[in-house]
């Protein structure tokens, strides 16, 4: 059996194995838990239906039409999913639930507050307030300071960590201070729409899926890429980011209802920036230019020290390939009948996953390619939008 998705803008044929039916989301679904509210984000493991899903449209679980946008982890490179969502909302597309890892959980989170063109807005002023050195470091910039001092700064910090023993390059003040920012004391209840916010329990060795109780320590949960920033403790748990299960948490949307799914991959940078680090190449050459000053003058760097550490580099690299091949997997077991879109954001644009200050570009750069995405992947999108809302 075949199935018509739509990758990029391009139509590719799915082969979806008999085995992959709504029996295998009956399983995932009979798992769900519900928790009082107690003051602690809550599990909720399959993030399964339920009659309180129905929404204002008439449009419930399983529905013809029922709509999840899936967002997934990828650090800065989230702006990219402000556009993209700005596009899909300009269009007509809305979502009746929102399934968020790491960054996409940051958008998530704002897009369920508010699911309109005003919400998009205040993400997108969300993302132009944040600057590397407010994330990682928890410190204001410098003013008038150059960007290359910003980046020997948090090089500094990182090298100090790594030489203190720390678990990872970088502390969680400025990211939680961020998320405070964000969503203050809100709780999956507040929102607008269902929200399902994906983390990874290192201690159980699970997937977590929240859904209930403050935002905040879910969000930070989800956020706490391995080896960048600490594991965050919730309960009897430690949690890291959840991109290192689920990084498009795809199996969390059927298990909502979801009939339709627009998936906003920002995960993977195909054109593979950074691999100068990660390959060790940067290393080779800065010992050769210790030698020879003529050669350092003309270094493709400019004799310049990277602006990210070659560890978050090689960390950054790993998870993007397995993010990408984690989406690759998640696709081919979308059962028949599900309408599944992915768009690429992520090759919009190219860059490392703690380039906030591109931000404003990479807004820009992904809503021209999901407008772009919509146009060519006509005329599959307006019966999609057809009796929106």
């Amino acid at each position: 059996m075949s199935r018509a998705m739509w990758h990029g803008g391009r139509t590719t044929m799915a082969e979806i194995k008999p085995e992959s039916s709504a029996e295998a989301l009956d399983t995932v679904e009979a798992s769900a838990t519900h928790h009082s509210a107690d003051g602690l984000s809550h599990r909720l493991d399959a993030g399964g239906p339920s009659t309180t899903l129905t929404r204002a449209n008439g449009r419930g679980p399983r529905w013809y039409g029922f709509t999840a946008f899936v967002l997934s982890g990828g650090g800065a490179r989230g702006a990219l999913q402000v556009g993209a969502l700005r596009a899909l909302m300009e269009a007509g597309i809305r979502p009746d639930v929102v399934v968020g890892t790491s960054i996409g959980a940051w958008n998530g989170a704002l897009l369920a507050r508010e699911p309109t063109l005003t919400g998009v807005d205040t993400i997108a002023a969300a993302w132009l307030s944040a600057h590397p050195t407010r994330v990682l470091l928890g410190m204001e910039p410098p003013a008038n300071s150059p960007v290359s001092a910003h980046a020997t700064m948090r090089m500094l910090v990182a090298a100090r960590r790594i030489a203190a023993g720390h678990s990872s390059l970088y502390g969680d003040t400025g990211l939680r201070d961020f998320i405070k920012r964000l969503v203050g004391d809100l709780t999956f209840e507040d929102l607008a729409l269902p929200l399902r916010v994906i983390a990874t329990d290192i201690t159980h060795g699970t997937r977590a899926v929240f859904g209930s109780g403050p935002l905040g320590p879910a969000i930070l949960a989800s956020s706490a890429i391995p080896g960048i920033f600490p594991p965050v403790r919730i309960e009897d748990a430690v949690y890291v980011d959840g991109g290192a299960l689920d990084n498009s948490s795809i199996e969390t949307a059927l298990a909502l209802g979801a009939r339709r799914l627009f998936v906003l991959d920002v995960g993977y940078d195909e054109q593979a920036v950074g691999s100068d680090l990660w390959s060790g190449e940067a290393l080779a050459r800065r010992s050769k230019d210790h030698k020879d000053s003529k050669q350092h003058r003309n270094d493709k760097n400019g004799g310049r020290r990277p602006s990210i550490h070659p560890l978050a580099a090689l960390l950054e690299r790993t998870s993007q390939v397995v993010s990408h091949y984690q989406l690759v997997q998640a696709l081919a077991r979308v059962p028949p009948g599900i309408e599944t879109h992915v768009i690429h954001v992520g090759l919009a644009a190219s860059g490392g996953a703690l380039e906030f200050e591109k931000a404003p570009l990479w807004i820009d750069k992904g809503y021209e390619f999901t407008c772009a995405y919509l146009e060519r992947a006509r005329p599959a999108v307006p019966l999609l939008v057809a009796g929106l809302t």
